[in-house]
């Protein structure tokens, strides 16, 4: 599983305080003023404390303790070291509360400030950043993509526990209220590491399942994770306005495995087969049953297979199931049922934490029988509860059709015909618009450069490991692994006359030439261990690079401290040494040219065509002239006193100056052109763009303070003009070239974590609020028999969603009713949206 670890602990005065006035003051100004206060607070957080208690409990209960012995404390004399030294402190606080929780994303971001200057006292506060919450929503993610139980709450407390009992309450219009338990329990080691037991009844109904459960990473292409189940399961299900009873008793045994998720697009192979035995029964007779067996014994083979897949926002996933079971009276196959199951969720962001969603869903089947002997309760049924092909997987495929204006299991019969059917497919349409809401990360905090440019640097050094990824992965890197072999035989022959000279009685500047061979012995040594146990990946990258490098090469240091040990070597005791010590060092120097060769190849995958950037060059001048036009109405703002005003424009100084530096750097005209303009010019997503980008945006929202305080702001409309044209020559010219083949490839391995950044930093919210419209189709059919036609639903609801955990009440109308049919019904779902997939 991808795990993505971010931390940044913003540089002294390295820029204003997120809230309030910063310090301007130099660290020399500030020192022996009294430390006034120290202030440690996390921004992200619930308005209930009860409720941030729970998200934020471990981290808030490593920083309590931490307070008392931070290297900075209240009433003390202040010092650049003990500021410095309270960052560190916190930094290790906000990794190691995360380390008791590893999950795929990680971020954190300890940011510094200064406050309430004055001529004798400071105040110091470190805001921390901290995805306690998003970590507490991916647990969700994690435990089941499909089902919220009990287990959760130790995931999202900050502690873990071998078992959890809970109780189980719920609601839909068949069954009526329902309530019962549930018991989980943890086992270490092992083939099976969960035990689970529930069972909810009501006075007509009841369900309950016992199951044994686990799973294993195989980090295999094909199998990347593995996870199996045997159970038991019994249901009794009542039809609602009919005395129809649907009875199941059934012993499975399955197996899911998943491929790995692919860099582009996050494309996901799932595949499974569940073997199942057991009984069918209802208390249907007579013509209720025509082409169906009322009672009979169960067995089936299953088998199913499908695709998950995301494009930026948006999720979606195709499935196929396959049934073959046996005939009520003997071992042949009775019958066969098909399942097609495609699902998409559209998410869209027309500004920050204010998500609109819309998920669509389409479904089919349909059931081959040429004895047309099909035990009733395995025929198709349909309403506002959607049957599951295999219970308990994590991966859920639709069995029957979804009609939200139907009570569970109601939509189930044609005209004049039987219940059940043999066909079925169904469309089902939900839009949920954000109208209220508390985002995880504030929006003004959004704009803010410290973060912007932490969040940045951050992202960069992702993208910068996945090409050492990329490049191990490439078919030319074995060739260099190949080429190293020379240098192991090098090194064991240094080892062995090394030992002979362990030995020996030698001077003083023997033994200080020896020791120097020793330590570059060991770093080439440790550095040839590291490639040969990962050969193949990424990690292994900085080792090759540090052997071949032309300015240091670990190579080409031992050879040198071989030479000085042979100069010493004439004259004592292990004279006779000095030929197999010269020996080694000229077959070191031997060996690096056919691995400097090897690797070079591959580096030239990551080696850009400089020239192709000289278009771009010749547009950053009237870029910069573009950018120092701010400097004048910038000015005029220096002596406002206004908190909202002042904050916005030293946001804008303080991109401005970025800006310029990246650029002054990038009109050098050097060597690495190509770096030093993606440094300038290159986004990551939308949570972290491009200096001059995010200049844009600052100057946005100064402008906006500006006309609240009913000031003037167009001062700012020429300069931005201006900016945009310059910046719109510079990316015309930009973008249509090429990357490197390197750069291109880890940008898509990484875009899992520009995806989740964003997701964390402009997406999530603590909690929101949507109204709901949805609609809804469907038909059942039986050839020979009839059809129900097609049917419609629609109706109105409300979703609140807790970080990733989504609650949805609405009702929806039947909207071409019938003789005996309700006029509509209550619809309740409850699911996890996986933002940070």
């Amino acid at each position: 599983m991808t795990r993505l670890a971010v931390l940044a602990g913003a540089v002294l005065f390295s820029g204003r305080a997120l809230a309030g006035v910063a310090c301007l003051e130099t660290g020399t100004a500030l020192a022996g003023r009294n430390v006034d206060d120290v202030r440690i607070v996390t921004p992200l957080e619930f308005p209930s404390p009860a409720v941030n208690r729970l998200f934020f409990s471990t981290l808030d209960d490593r920083l309590a303790r931490l307070k008392t012995t931070l290297a900075i404390q209240k009433g003390q004399k202040f010092t650049e070291a003990d500021y410095n030294a309270g960052r560190l402190q916190i930094d290790g606080a906000v990794l190691g509360a995360q380390r008791e929780r590893p999950q795929r994303l990680q971020v954190a971001l300890v940011l510094p400030a200064l406050e309430d200057c004055s001529a004798r006292g400071v105040t110091v506060v470190y805001r921390i950043y901290s995805t306690d919450v998003i970590l507490a929503a991916i647990s969700m993610v994690e435990v089941s993509h499909a089902k919220i139980t009990q287990s959760l709450a130790p995931a999202v407390a900050g502690f873990s526990g071998s078992h959890a009992i809970s109780p189980v309450v719920g609601y839909n219009a068949s069954r009526g209220v329902f309530g019962g338990s549930a018991l989980t329990f943890k086992m270490d080691g092992g083939i099976f590491q969960t035990f689970r037991m529930s069972s909810t009844v009501t006075a007509g109904s009841g369900l309950g399942d016992v199951s044994l459960a686990g799973g294993r990473d195989f980090g295999r292409a094909f199998l990347n994770r593995g996870e199996w189940r045997i159970d038991y399961r019994y249901s009794n299900d009542t039809i609602s306005r009919s005395p129809t009873e649907l009875r199941a008793g059934t012993v499975g045994a399955q197996f899911l495995g998943s491929t790995r998720a692919s860099t582009r697009g996050s494309v996901m192979g799932r595949y499974g087969v569940a073997v199942e035995g057991g009984n069918r029964q209802t208390n249907l007779t007579g013509s209720d049953v025509q082409g169906s067996t009322a009672s009979a014994a169960y067995g089936a083979l299953k088998g199913y297979a499908g695709v998950s897949f995301g494009i930026g926002r948006d999720t979606g996933s195709a499935s196929y199931g396959i049934q073959v079971g046996k005939s009520p009276h003997s071992v042949e196959v009775g019958y066969i049922k098909h399942l097609v199951d495609l699902k998409f969720k559209q998410r869209f962001l027309p500004k920050p934490h204010v998500p609109i969603e819309f998920d669509s869903a389409f479904n089919a089947g349909w059931i081959q029988s040429s004895s047309n002997e099909i035990p009733a309760v395995e025929l198709f049924y349909g309403g506002n509860v959607a049957r599951e092909f295999v219970s308990g997987d994590s991966w859920k495929i639709q069995d029957g059709p979804l009609l939200r204006s139907f009570p569970q299991y109601s939509f189930n019969a044609v005209p004049g015909g039987p219940f059940g059917a043999t066909r079925f497919l169904s469309a089902n349409f939900t839009f949920a618009p954000t109208v209220s809401h508390y985002p995880a990360v504030p929006d003004d905090v959004l704009l803010d450069p410290i973060l912007r440019n932490a969040l940045g640097f951050q992202l960069r050094s992702v993208k910068d490991i996945s090409v050492y990824d990329c490049e191990a992965r490439t078919d030319l890197f074995p060739a260099v692994v190949y080429s190293l072999e020379p240098l192991n035989a090098v090194v064991k022959s240094i080892q062995s006359w090394r030992a002979r000279l362990n030995g020996a009685s030698l001077p003083q500047p023997v033994q200080d030439a020896l020791s120097d061979v020793d330590d570059q012995l060991g770093s080439l040594t440790d550095a040839l261990a590291a490639i040969a146990s990962n050969p193949t990946s990424g990690s292994a990258m900085p080792s090759v690079r540090s052997i071949v490098s032309s300015g240091s090469s670990l190579v080409s240091q031992l050879a040198d401290s071989g030479d000085a040990l042979a100069d010493t070597l004439p004259g004592t005791s292990a004279a006779n040494e000095e030929s197999a010590v010269r020996g080694s060092t000229r077959k070191l120097r031997d060996a690096l040219p056919p691995v400097r060769d090897a690797f070079a190849k591959v580096e030239a995958l990551n080696t850009p065509d400089q020239t192709r950037y000289a278009p771009v060059l010749q547009r950053l001048p009237k870029l910069k002239a573009a950018l120092e036009t701010l400097q004048s109405p910038l000015g005029t703002l220096s002596g406002r006193k206004d908190d909202a005003i002042a904050q916005n424009r030293d946001a804008v100084q303080q991109y401005l100056d970025d800006s310029l530096r990246k650029l002054n750097t990038a009109s050098a005209q050097g060597a690495d052109a190509y770096n030093k303009l993606d440094d300038l010019l290159k986004d990551w997503g939308n949570v972290a763009p491009a200096s001059p980008k995010s200049l844009l945006d600052a100057i946005a929202a100064l402008q906006q303070a500006l006309r609240e305080s009913h000031a003037s702001p167009q001062i700012f409309d020429a300069p931005t003009a201006q900016i945009k044209a310059a910046l719109n020559q510079v990316f015309a010219a930009w973008r249509p070239i090429k990357r490197p083949p390197m750069q291109s490839c880890a940008l898509a391995d990484a875009a899992f974590a520009f995806r989740a950044a964003d997701a964390a930093f402009r997406e999530l919210n603590l909690y929101q609020i949507a109204p709901v419209a949805v609609f809804d189709l469907a038909r059942l059919s039986t050839p020979g028999v009839g059809s129900t036609g097609l049917r419609y639903a629609a109706g109105p609801g409300v979703r609140l969603s807790l970080a990733t955990l989504n609650l949805t009440l609405g009702y929806t109308f039947n909207l071409n009713k019938r003789v005996g049919e309700g006029r509509g019904s209550l619809f309740v779902s409850l699911d996890v949206s996986d933002s940070f997939r």
